[in-house]
């Protein structure tokens, strides 16, 4: 292979990464940050008493507060980018499960949301030291950037988007 072609790859697979990252980082807020604007659909939907939306906004803390402290430990035997990837799974299961309107779903799952999320606040900023040591500032930033651009719009269109679907909030 001539430098070239190696050097093209590794541009590739950089940019790959940069988009990874960028993915990532797009759904670490919006489940977290859409439920408040529809704690009252769910609520009245669901016919939870007070007592439990309040639960249902903190489960995602308690979530990170449980793997926030194992996650290095996981990341020691399997690898930091897998234990991404598991955790992405963990969040998106979350979310299927949240979106079943049933009580004991939207609480499993917002608690796997929270574990699939922690695991991600934990591990990718060291992803991103190790793999752009020399852009940390940058890729911190964009990274950032992209998880507030997205937890802001997940607040602000989750009522729209539910109004579409005749105001159903699983959706």
């Amino acid at each position: 292979m001539s430098v070239y072609k190696y050097e093209d790859m590794k541009r590739f697979n950089q940019t790959l990464l940069i988009f990874g990252v960028i993915l990532i980082a797009f759904n670490l807020r919006p489940s977290i940050t859409a439920v408040g604007p529809l704690i009252g659909m769910i609520s009245s939907d669901l016919q939870l008493p007070g007592w439990s939306l309040g639960l249902i906004t903190s489960l995602p803390l308690i979530g990170f507060a449980i793997m926030s402290p194992i996650t290095p430990l996981l990341s020691r035997r399997y690898s930091n980018e897998v234990v991404v990837i598991g955790g992405m799974v963990t969040l998106a299961i979350g979310m299927v499960l949240r979106s079943i309107p049933m009580i004991f779903f939207l609480f499993a799952g917002t608690i796997l949301i929270g574990v699939g999320i922690a695991v991600a606040n934990v591990l990718l900023p060291g992803i991103i030291k190790e793999r752009f040591p020399d852009n940390v500032g940058m890729m911190t930033g964009v990274y950032s950037t992209a998880m507030g651009l997205m937890a802001a719009l997940a607040s602000g269109l989750s009522i729209p988007l539910a109004g579409l679907f005749n105001n159903s909030w699983e959706l």
